[in-house]
């Protein structure tokens, strides 16, 4: 799957043949101007087993496809609740990873700073579990790791907030160059080790990783 500066595109694993394109020129939810380019890509597994593409725009909305079969993709649902353009998604489904992340949870994350988890009921349902308010600066990245998620931002810091309290845990902030993309690790690693490894490497690179 690829979101681009034109289009979204999913491709077959030998990267062989297009399955799939929806042009940006598509893209005009409930009259809104096309979108500028797609960022954020993530599957989600519905309560009511619907395999969900999902994937952001820079209007704040996010284009929901239905994707249970490679050959029969097509769009189902425009969800619309951020106000500032997505900067990445996630989701609670694991492909071959071990988690207790719910697979219908959906996180996202814009330029404004906020971040969201939606409960993906069916294609066309999507409850919000919870938003937590930005600080100032874009949240860039969002991963689940089980009960928990963890967001980066502009600002180099990241935060680690509970899906069950609903309340961020932890804030982590260090004086060094943004944090671009986060991650958990599928290991019996603490999580801070694994995204102090992760923040070290893309300190590396002299241009932004979108």
């Amino acid at each position: 799957m690829l979101a681009t500066s034109n289009d979204l595109q999913v491709w077959d694993v030998n990267l062989q043949q297009q399955l799939f394109e929806w042009q940006l020129s598509t893209d005009k939810a409930q009259g809104t101007s096309p979108a500028l380019c797609y960022r954020g890509v993530s599957l989600v597994d519905t309560e009511d087993n619907a395999c969900l593409l999902c994937v952001g725009s820079s209007t704040g909305v996010i284009h929901t496809f239905e994707a249970d079969r490679p050959d029969q993709i097509h769009h189902s649902y425009d969800l619309q609740h951020h106000t500032s353009s997505i900067a990445a998604l996630a989701s609670g489904q694991t492909l071959g990873c071990s988690s207790t992340t719910d697979g219908s949870l959906l996180a996202s994350c814009d330029d404004g700073g906020g971040v969201t988890v939606f409960q993906a009921n069916s294609a066309n349902d999507f409850a919000i579990r919870h938003t937590w308010e930005g600080h100032g600066v874009p949240c860039v990245s969002v991963a689940f790791k089980d009960s928990k998620l963890l967001a980066a931002f502009y600002d180099g810091s990241v935060r680690l907030y509970s899906l069950v309290r609903l309340a961020l845990l932890h804030l982590l902030k260090h004086a060094m160059p943004t944090v671009f993309a986060c991650c958990h690790s599928n290991h019996s690693l603490d999580m801070h080790v694994a995204h102090y490894t992760c923040l070290t490497t893309l300190s590396m690179f002299s241009t932004p990783v979108i």
